[in-house]
């Protein structure tokens, strides 16, 4: 985990003109969530221009994705001035990182190092796997709808924090296209937001 805030701080610190360091809330055992936001504005949302989203590391375990991502951020920043497409990008792109959804998770399977048996470090501390933590609302929505109540605005259960979290992440800008690196995998997750007429 401190390995990992520091190549985001040091990312951050060499390319401050095209990048921004936030957190999306804190893990479990209190480690921060942290996003690092690349653009040419890289505070403020530009009409027109895309918001990316590339999470990482959902599975504490899983580290392929997550070191991609880190690798993904330093190119970005060194690539800046040197490479056209890259340049490219980051004018016309704002692009969000965050390299670990998991920090306690990973924690726990780098402590067990080549002796960690698959599912160490998997799930987070609270042995929850955070793939299958975020709330189902259909089956909340359909059973209000049968005793008249609301199906909108439904209220996430206490008991999906982290991915209150995430979702909140998720929802708080209008992503066209998001990224998750599972271990051998590349899924697509494509924008929930309904296209919006001008």
């Amino acid at each position: 985990y401190g390995d990992l805030q520091r190549i985001i701080a040091e990312t951050h610190a060499a390319c401050p003109d095209i990048s921004r360091v936030y957190n999306i809330g804190r893990s479990v055992q209190g480690r921060n969530l942290t996003v690092i936001v690349f653009s040419d504005n890289p505070d403020i949302h530009e009409p027109g221009e895309p918001e990316v989203k590339y999470v990482a590391n959902m599975h504490g375990n899983e580290v392929t994705g997550r070191e991609m991502l880190l690798l993904f951020m330093q190119y970005l920043c060194n690539s800046y001035n040197s490479v056209r497409r890259v340049k490219r990008l980051i004018k016309t792109t704002r692009i969000h990182i965050l390299a670990s959804m998991n920090p306690d998770g990973y924690e726990i399977a780098a402590r067990r190092g080549p002796d960690n048996s698959w599912m160490s470090g998997r799930e987070n501390v609270q042995g929850i796997d955070l793939n299958r933590n975020f709330p189902a609302l259909n089956t909340i929505a359909y059973r209000s709808d049968q005793h008249g109540g609301p199906t909108h605005h439904i209220p996430i259960p206490d008991s999906y924090w982290k991915g209150v979290c995430v979702l909140s992440f998720s929802f708080s800008f209008s992503f066209i296209p998001s990224c998750i690196f599972p271990v051998q995998s590349l899924n697509y997750l494509f924008s929930v937001h309904r296209f919006i007429r001008l």
